[in-house]
């Protein structure tokens, strides 16, 4: 069974009577955790959005303190299945979709969503959204589908763990809600670059600081991170006078700093990244913090998810 968005698996709760664990050493504890909790989207979901706890053999179980006793959800019947993700890719997806809060007329708008972009598909395509293109879409592109064997039975698809390791996509385990730290500008990164040189004569260098600073929104991200490494002085001025226009870049990505309700649920909020200057000095260390970004596996999972959600929202808002 399988996420609508990601298109990975669950791993099956402890209540699970015939439970199909991934095999041993692929994932740890924390990733087999988070494998095995959901939320339910529709209107076939009791309570609309819901967690839910995956039982394996088809079902999932009602985690919602409000749940019948022993709600138990069906996943795949009548050629389709139920609009499952994992809790990450939920809230994700909700952003997107501009349907994250929990009114009365938000849940009205998730209730008529398979109205809209059409009810998660059965069968060899189980659990994909019927308008998408999956293996079109994310960065990087990668192909999910092919990694799942059809079974004869509804709702137990068997996704090939070990090949999906070996082929190289392991950081797609990773939970794609798990942040670098902002952190202040520490001493020993502005003792490491030295003393600047001095005098220079090059054209970049001997101009006035505001004016190379008109000109560094010009440049990509690639190029910016480039020229900032050229010499030390421009290193200097990135690490300390350029953290603004770091901010900037990290901010513009969208995908690269937790939602609000993820900032405000996280105990370990004081250490991360937010769109709110009170909460985030536009002074911290944003360079290092948009290196980070680009290179850690669960912000690599994050940004897959957040182009997916995209898409599917391009579906929702077009055919509403």
């Amino acid at each position: 069974m399988s996420c609508s968005v990601c298109l990975l698996p669950f791993t099956p709760a402890f209540l699970s009577l015939r439970p199909r664990p991934p095999p041993q050493g692929i994932l740890d504890s924390q990733q087999y955790m988070y494998f095995q909790h959901a939320i339910g989207l529709g209107a076939r979901i009791e309570g609309i959005v819901s967690p839910f706890e995956y039982l394996d053999d088809n079902e999932f179980l009602n985690a919602s303190p409000s749940a019948s006793k022993a709600a138990l959800c069906v996943w795949e019947s009548d050629g389709g299945t139920e609009f499952m993700c994992h809790t990450a890719c939920a809230k994700i997806l909700r952003h997107a979709l501009c349907l994250e809060g929990d009114d009365p007329e938000t849940h009205a708008e998730i209730a008529g969503l398979e109205k809209i972009i059409g009810r998660p598909m059965g069968g060899t395509k189980a659990g994909k959204l019927p308008n998408l293109r999956y293996q079109d879409l994310g960065i990087p592109k990668v192909d999910v589908t092919s990694y799942w064997i059809t079974e004869d039975r509804p709702g137990v698809n068997t996704f090939r763990w070990k090949a999906f390791k070996d082929d190289g996509f392991e950081w797609m385990f990773n939970r794609p809600d798990i942040f670098p730290k902002l952190e202040d500008v520490s001493e020993k990164r502005k003792r490491s670059i030295g003393e600047p040189m001095q005098p220079t004569s090059d054209i970049i260098t001997t101009q006035p600081l505001d004016i190379i600073q008109i000109l560094l929104p010009y440049l990509s991200t690639p190029a910016y991170m480039a020229l900032t490494s050229t010499c030390r002085i421009l290193r200097k001025y990135a690490l300390c006078e350029f953290q603004p226009e770091a901010r900037r870049r990290v901010l513009e990505l969208g995908w690269a700093v937790p939602l609000r309700s993820e900032y405000e649920n996280n105990a370990d909020s004081q250490f991360m990244a937010s769109v709110r200057v009170e909460e985030s000095s536009v002074d911290s260390d944003w360079l290092l913090y948009l290196c980070h970004v680009h290179k850690t596996a669960a912000m690599r999972m994050r940004r897959r998810v957040w182009e997916l959600s995209q898409a599917i929202a391009r579906v929702y808002h077009t055919w509403k």
